[in-house]
């Protein structure tokens, strides 16, 4: 299985290291006028804000696209007549593209709240006392105590639904390939399969778990206080249900291509 992830984190290693290249080059055009021209300093940190979200779908939509370039030409299909187990394939082509999503999440979040630090200081030096005090009560809201743990509960939802996301996507690839055989409108089936069978996820997860309550997101003194709507217990079923759908998804894609393979 980590010989297989780490194939095919090779094969995106390229783009990977474009995107990184792109957003150290913004990083470094901030890092340059937070230091001599400190007013100026906005504009970059407004394209790492907008860059870093793109970046984030890129990654994920880069991901979807080799696995579906795989299937269609025949470089990519032997990977699937090795010895190593179909589901193992399938299953760390999800995990490379959920895991690089994740770790860059995490990192770029870290790096923002860094930039923030040295952005303030600058207009401390500066004697921008009005910009720099929002600066500051940004700072606390976002690394208060309170935000880490919205956060922690925030970035959990995200990882399990993300996980059921790309398995699903995955299974739509893999279903559509297998219906029309490299034929044209493969996409269009494979999108208008995932919008059906995301939906029915969807469906069947509040349908057995109806939530009581709203979405809650409020402002306090230490940090952003975050709420999922219904009981704690409900929240935890609501998780597993996500990683059972995309587990099933990935599984249902194996059985797929098994079966694509052997004919």
């Amino acid at each position: 299985m980590l010989r297989m992830m780490k194939y095919e984190f090779r094969k995106s290693r390229f783009s990977y290291a474009i995107l990184l290249a792109i957003l150290g080059i913004v990083e470094v055009l901030f890092l340059g006028l937070n230091k001599f021209n400190v007013h100026y300093a906005i504009i970059p940190i407004i394209l790492l804000i907008v860059m870093g979200i793109v970046a984030d779908v890129w990654i994920m939509l880069s991901g979807v696209r080799m696995f579906s370039r795989d299937l269609k030409e025949k470089s990519g299909y032997m990977v699937y007549m090795t010895p190593v187990p179909i589901w193992q394939i399938v299953l760390s082509k999800v995990l490379v593209t959920f895991l690089v999503s994740a770790v860059f999440f995490i990192a770029y979040y870290a790096l923002g709240i860094l930039d923030m630090h040295l952005f303030h200081d600058a207009l401390e030096a500066n004697g921008d006392t009005s910009l720099m005090e929002v600066i500051a009560k940004t700072i606390n809201t976002y690394v208060g105590t309170e935000t880490l743990i919205a956060l922690c509960k925030l970035f959990g939802n995200l990882l399990c639904n993300l996980f059921c996301f790309l398995g699903i996507v995955y299974f739509a690839i893999a279903m559509s390939n297998t219906l029309l055989r490299g034929k044209k409108g493969e996409g269009i089936v494979a999108f208008i399969l995932f919008l059906v069978l995301y939906g029915l996820s969807i469906y069947i997860r509040f349908k057995v778990l109806p939530y009581g309550g709203q979405f809650r997101m409020e402002m306090t003194e230490s940090g952003v206080d975050f709420g999922l709507p219904g009981s704690q217990l409900q929240v935890a079923l609501f998780y597993i249900l996500d990683v059972v759908f995309g587990s099933l998804s990935i599984f249902g894609a194996s059985q797929l291509l098994k079966k694509h393979i052997d004919l």
